[in-house]
């Protein structure tokens, strides 16, 4: 064996270093031999007794030399020809344009030296060919003033693509400034930068709310004290604070909020009966809104015992509610009412969130040397390795079946061959380990990769383990997410961490005492102040052992596959506890958290990069986390490191009308599930995402066919539905302890009933009309259909509840088993995911499925979803149950919808017993839908996350066929009408702000510019008419012509002698200066009088003379024209202003369909009580 690894890197090198052919071929037979010979002696290389050698470096390179097939196992391609592809040197290039792409692939950049030596001509110096070479790239690469010296003018030099994206705003105003030193060379940049500059977002399309961050603490209260009507001696004078003044504060650290002073007004007409009630005044309304939590009133209760529990108060709630509605819209209109305020934020939110152009990646130029021949990426994962390669953080958001662990190999060979990392690390799912390391070698056959096993990291092999990595030098670590969590990062580190975030509290709690802040607040804040000092004194007892820390591995770069599972990163947030944010947090997602700020410290924004085709995967909060890992740093430079600032500025919490858990009745429920100013965040998410779904790239897939059984509850399961009606009233009323029963449980029974009742009594009678029975039935005609049709016909079966167990529980899994043997399908041709307990054993069973020996694999979305390759002959999916998050939808659909199917459609069967938590379920699936969908499609021109794409429809249809409720389905019609009318509502208001602007500002400055430029043109007409028109005379560079053919010639000579982009004075003629500029966008000629006119230049001196007197007889046309300009421009003042008073149209629409939607709500509630009580020590 050690004969065959000797023989297998040599090979490699001769193939990596040009070895010639015969060489090769000498080399090669010598392998085929010593393989053959130790074959027939030992057996093959992937038998179980050559495991023993699992632990060398190189068995995962001997495996790769094998391919296990289904009867027999045939030799690798390394054995008959070449699998690396060399790596051409070029010297010499024809064109300049060619240089770029070399230079990219040679370095990730432009590298003038190196582009000028393949341009370079025998009769030139180094410098004149980089000096060429700068002049025929104009417009494709630029200089740039961030990193441009002119010490070194040839460094510094970036391709268009990466100077003209990004926060081309602020990119500008740089190329600005350096064009006033250095006019010549940033003159195109300046001209280049102007044309992507984004178009402004007017304020009718900005989403505002009160809590958001950016407005001014000045402009809330002038907005309190105009609307509640503050007496003057309450109002805050900057220039005379007062311990009395009502002023708005917010506190540095959390973020939070409060209103001072505000009891002192809190009973005055508009703070207690317009704006507010007389339980909640509009001061406390407000400071609520500011920071974004929803009122609720509680009334309390003293109990006998000593105890007191407050609870909620529906109907103050209700009126409370209403007020706050009220002031969210006063406050919406009143602060792009007047123009100055209304520009000062359009102004900032343009600056601040609208200052991207995204980058367009393309790795065309990317030859990868090292990788196999036989394979060739697809346009779109070149594309990815090049945004990896070029920008660093990379989100590879890409569909299911993509090829997400090509790109990341790819990515890692380059970043290693480039120098841009040194040790990179790829973490892949526990299973996936050893399918990833062969991937790996089948891409790069000479790739020197370490690969882990579980035998590595037990206890007395671990820190050998983690020190052969940190003291070796690997092109790639390849290991599970298990073991990567298990890499801790140093204990100085963690204190550090913890210690800043206490001293930012510690500093947060006496500020708000200071003020007199919120009690809650400050409790919330102690809250979180104790658990940090826990986990601190934690690490200061824990005992010191002599483990190697993830920073001492020299891992500069990690690629983690699946990072979904990391989802779950702490969020503190004053919102409360609302549906939609992840106010837990998961420890592994607390080490990935700080591995990637470490990495962003060393390698600033270079040094993580994630994948998973589900980037968002259950909460929309899921976003900002990946945010969070890629681009910390914008998010700070942007104000939005803190959640709720992000909320504020991009979310919004809704109250809706939802099916109550026990499946029975409807309630109101908050939730943050609403998205604003959509464009911006999608910008700025996809700078560092880099998302393809499958309707993107177009993969040669199946169709898929959904196909909804509704399966109905018997007698028996309609008296457990009614008891879980009876146990929710006494759990919302405080009748029963919650150790005895509370929500989970209830949810967990009520969705066990939703499949089958025999899972919470197993002597419940079995239900011919329920979900099991159709799904026995379903499978056994797909079956029957694949046998007609000569097809294998395999078939994945979904279930997350009832799985295999030791026959002390009802089985769903067996009893479909059970029930398919019975319909006629053989026994040996069933299987349980759940049956292969070894990672062998599990392959060889998805090994069986593939060739068909399986045809009905019945299994779990973790067992059965991620990493099973079994599409080949897959006609058929059933989902039992609903899954909790459309990312598990997505994975299990994955394995039918995927390159390799011979089939071209799948039917996927979904099962929903009426009137059961199933509705419930498929109604929360379609919230979570919504935004994903949002996301994951480009070019949405949505700036709200209401619309509901074809996915979402498909959930929605579920929910209203389970329901069976009519109301239903007239609340989701009003809901579309209801929210595409707020929509033309929003246009419209958008429209009235525009014309408000045109009629007051924009139109009479277009009047008053266009009379003053009349003014000056009749000045000029005055010059003009004194010139004698039959003498000839013109200046030129100071010399004076009298003959035309003379000064026709000195034209031409300058016009050939003028350096590009800037302003040449040319002369003197009829009176006016003249000017001469040639830039990419062509040659023009100014004349300069009191107003400077600009025409065409000719590419002859004659013609340029010829074109100047043909502008000087053309007075009139100009005259006339700006007239007409001056005409219109009043006329559309006119047309704006009557537009402008023009009343919303459907307005009566709205209030009508927004009235009758508010009564089938009501309809809907039942008058439930929704009273949580919350007991107070």
């Amino acid at each position: 064996m050690d004969e065959i690894r000797h023989l297998v890197h040599r090979l490699l090198k001769l193939q990596q270093k040009t070895g010639t052919e015969e060489e090769l071929t000498r080399v090669r037979h010598k392998l085929n031999q010593t393989y053959d010979a130790y074959v027939k002696r030992y057996g093959h290389l992937t038998n179980m007794g050559n495991k023993v050698f699992r632990e060398d470096a190189d068995y995962p390179l001997l495996c790769a030399l094998e391919i296990v097939e289904k009867d027999h196992v045939r030799k690798a391609d390394i054995f008959y020809h070449c699998t690396m592809r060399r790596q051409e040197v070029v010297t010499k290039v024809d064109s300049s344009v060619d240089s770029i792409s070399l230079s990219l692939n040679q370095y990730g950049k432009i590298n003038l030296p190196y582009m000028g030596g393949l341009v370079q001509k025998e009769d030139e110096t180094m410098e004149d060919a980089m000096k060429r070479l700068t002049q025929e790239l104009q417009g494709l690469i630029y200089p740039d003033p961030a990193c441009y010296r002119e010490q070194t003018p040839y460094e510094g030099w970036v391709t268009a693509g990466e100077y003209l994206s990004g926060n081309v705003r602020k990119k500008l105003r740089f190329a600005q400034g350096a064009f006033r030193a250095n006019p010549k060379l940033f003159a195109e940049n300046v001209r280049a930068l102007e044309q992507v500059q984004p178009e402004d977002i007017p304020a009718g399309d900005i989403s505002i709310q009160i809590g958001i961050p950016w407005i001014e603490a000045e402009d809330y209260e002038a907005f309190l004290y105009e609307t509640l009507g503050t007496p003057g001696y309450y109002r805050r004078d900057p220039k005379h604070l007062s311990d009395t003044d009502i002023a708005v504060k917010q506190n540095p650290v959390t973020g939070a909020y409060f209103i001072t002073n505000k009891a002192s007004q809190a009973s005055v007409l508009q703070a207690s009966e317009t704006y507010g009630t007389a339980r909640m005044d509009a001061y406390t309304i407000f400071q609520t809104s500011l920071n974004m939590r929803k009122v609720v009133v509680k009334d309390r209760i003293d109990h006998s015992d000593g105890s007191v529990t407050y609870v909620v108060n529906q109907k103050e709630t209700m009126l409370a509610s209403e007020k706050q509605e009220l002031l969210q819209m006063k406050f919406k209109s009143w602060l792009f009412e007047e123009p100055g305020r209304r520009k000062k934020y359009v102004r900032y939110y343009n600056e601040t969130f609208n200052h991207t152009r995204l980058r367009e990646y393309d790795g065309s130029f990317l030859t990868f040397p090292g990788m196999n021949p036989a394979f060739e990426l697809k346009p779109y994962q070149k594309n990815a390795v090049a945004r990896i390669l070029l920008s660093g953080n990379t989100l590879l958001a890409h569909c299911v079946g993509a090829g997400k662990s090509f790109e990341m190999v790819s990515a890692c060979m380059e970043l290693k061959r480039l120098g841009l990392a040194q040790k990179p690390l790829i973490s892949v799912p526990k299973t996936l380990v050893r399918q990833m390391a062969s991937e790996f070698l089948r891409l790069y056959p000479g790739a020197h990769i370490l690969v882990t096993s579980e035998r590595d990291f037990t206890k007395n092999r671990r820190k050998e383990f983690i020190s052969r990595l940190a003291t070796m030098e690997y092109d790639c670590v390849i290991m599970s997410h298990s073991q990567f969590e298990r890499i801790p990062i140093s204990p100085e580190r963690q204190k550090m961490i913890l210690q800043r975030q206490l001293d930012e509290i510690l500093m947060g709690i006496e500020e708000l005492k200071a003020r007199t802040g919120e009690h809650w607040t400050v409790k919330q804040m102690e809250r979180e102040r104790k658990s940090i000092e826990t986990e601190l004194k934690r690490l200061q007892d824990a005992s010191k052992d002599d483990v190697i820390c993830f920073e001492e591995l020299g891992i500069d770069c990690i690629f983690i596959d699946e990072a979904h599972i990391y989802k779950n990163c702490k969020i503190f947030s004053k919102m409360g506890n609302i549906p939609g944010i992840t106010s837990a947090a998961s420890k592994r997602a607390s080490d990935m958290l700080a591995k990637c700020q470490y990495l962003n410290e060393c390698t600033p924004g270079r040094g993580v990069i994630l994948a998973t085709g589900t980037p968002v995967s259950n909460s929309i909060c899921e976003m900002y986390v990946m945010q969070r890992y890629l681009q910390s740093d914008k998010l700070s430079k942007m104000g939005l490191q803190q959640f709720d600032s992000w909320a504020a500025t991009y979310g919004e919490t809704t109250t809706a009308l939802e099916l109550a858990v026990e499946g029975n009745g409807y309630r109101f429920k908050t939730r943050f599930n609403r998205f604003r100013n959509l464009p911006e965040l999608l910008t700025m998410f996809r700078e560092i995402a880099d998302v393809q779904t499958r309707d993107q790239l177009d993969l040669d897939v199946p169709e898929a066919e959904y196909r909804v059984q509704v399966a109905k509850l018997d007698t028996y399961g309609r008296k457990i539905m009614d008891s879980f009606v009876t146990r929710a009233e006494q759990i919302h009323n405080g009748g029963v302890d919650a150790s005895v029963d509370n929500f989970l449980k209830l949810t967990t029974d009520a969705r066990l009933l939703g499949t089958d009742a025999r899972l919470l009594d197993p002597e419940a009678p079995k239900n011919p009309d329920g979900k099991l029975e159709q799904c026995i039935v379903c499978v056994k005609q797909e079956y029957n259909a694949a046998l007609a049709e000569g097809k294998i016909g395999t078939q994945l079966v979904f279930s997350d509840i009832g799985t295999p167990n030791d026959g002390s529980r009802f089985s769903v899994y067996s009893y479909i088993k059970e029930g398919l043997i019975q319909n006629g399908i053989p026994k040996e041709q069933i299987a349980f995911i759940h049956d292969a307990k070894t990672e062998e054993k599990r392959q060889r069973l998805l090994d069986l499925v593939r060739e068909g020996e399986i045809r009905v694999l019945i299994g779990s979305t973790e067992k059965c979803g991620t990493g099973v390759n079994v599409q080949d002959h897959v006609i058929a999916l059933h989902h039992i149950d609903c899954p909790w998050v459309p990312a598990h939808i997505e994975q299990r659909e994955g394995r039918g919808i995927r390159q390799g199917n011979e089939n071209t459609s799948v039917r996927i069967y979904r099962y929903v017993t009426q009137d059961t938590f199933d509705a419930f379920l498929w109604s929360v699936l379609e919230n979570k839908q919504r935004f994903i969908s949002q996301v994951m499609h480009a070019g949405t021109t949505a700036r709200t996350c209401d619309d509901i794409d074809e996915m979402v429809l498909n959930f929605a249809e579920l929910k209203a066929i389970a329901t069976g409720n009519p109301l239903i389905k007239e609340k989701m019609a009003l809901d579309s009408e209801v929210q595409k009318l707020q929509l033309l509502k929003a246009h419209y208001d958008s429209q009235k702000y525009a014309l408000q602007d045109a009629y007051l500002e924009e139109y009479p400055a277009r009047i008053r510019k266009e009379t003053e430029k009349l003014s000056r043109l009749q000045e000029d007409q005055k010059t003009i008419a004194k010139e004698t028109k039959d003498i000839f005379c013109m200046e030129v560079e100071g010399i004076a012509y009298l003959e035309r053919a003379e000064a026709a010639q000195a034209v031409e000579d300058l016009l050939l002698r003028a350096p590009k982009g800037v302003k040449v004075e040319l002369g003197r003629y009829r009176g006016f200066n003249i000017l001469y500029q040639q830039d990419i966008f062509g040659r023009n000629l100014g004349i300069c009088g009191r107003n400077t006119y600009w025409i065409d230049a000719s590419l002859s001196g004659s013609g340029c003379i010829r074109r100047l007197d043909n502008f000087f007889t053309s007075w009139d046309k100009m005259e006339q024209k700006i007239k007409a300009k001056i005409e219109e421009y009043r006329n559309a003042l006119k047309a704006a202003k009557a537009e402008y008073e023009k009343p919303f149209e459907r307005e009566a629409e709205l209030i009508e369909k927004s009235q009758r939607l508010s009564q089938i709500n009501a309809s809907l509630e039942l008058d439930r009580k929704d009273d949580s009580g919350e007991a107070v020590t």
